[in-house]
């Protein structure tokens, strides 16, 4: 009986290692499929992150880009109007010059028309005092030869007589 009490003891020892090693192994297979549970839960996690980190990138990207073509766009205007500022400017530059050219052209213009006056004037004084004076000497044989003819008649001889026969 003892043997048996002791194969039943043993079976039943048997029996209870098994019922621990079933339930170590259900254990086991229950942390394992928590574990790979936790793990899926922990990768869908992650999968969603990196979803919500993508669309979060996208969205910044996009606003990056829309700021970018926003700068981009107030450099060019501001260029333009710079490029506009500095064509005003030339313009201005051009059309001072134009002018200045223009009253140095016209002041030239004055001084040589004034010249030419000047001239005109020293011209026409210097053929009036000539004419005057041919007058004068016109006026002054006229009046020798009024005076000669008026001597003649006064002495009698006769202005034929008076001239030398030519020979």
């Amino acid at each position: 009986m003892n043997r048996k009490r002791l194969e039943k003891q043993r079976q039943l020892e048997v029996e209870i290692l098994e019922q621990k090693r079933l339930e170590e192994e259900r254990i086991t297979k229950e942390r394992l499929e928590n574990q790979r549970i936790a793990h899926e839960a922990e990768q869908a996690r992650f999968s969603q992150v990196k979803v919500e980190q993508e669309r979060l990138e996208k969205e910044r990207l996009e606003r990056e880009q829309v700021e970018n073509e926003r700068i981009a766009e107030v450099q060019r205007e501001h260029e333009r109007i710079e490029q506009e500022r500095q064509q005003e400017e030339q313009r201005v530059h051009e059309e001072k010059r134009r002018q200045e050219k223009k009253r140095k052209q016209e002041e030239k213009n004055r001084k040589e028309e004034t010249e030419r006056e000047t001239e005109f004037m020293a011209k026409k004084a210097k053929m009036q005092d000539e004419y005057r004076r041919k007058r004068e000497e016109v006026n002054k044989v006229q009046r020798d030869r009024e005076a000669q003819q008026n001597i003649k008649r006064n002495s009698g001889v006769t202005e034929e007589a008076a001239v030398p026969p030519v020979e």
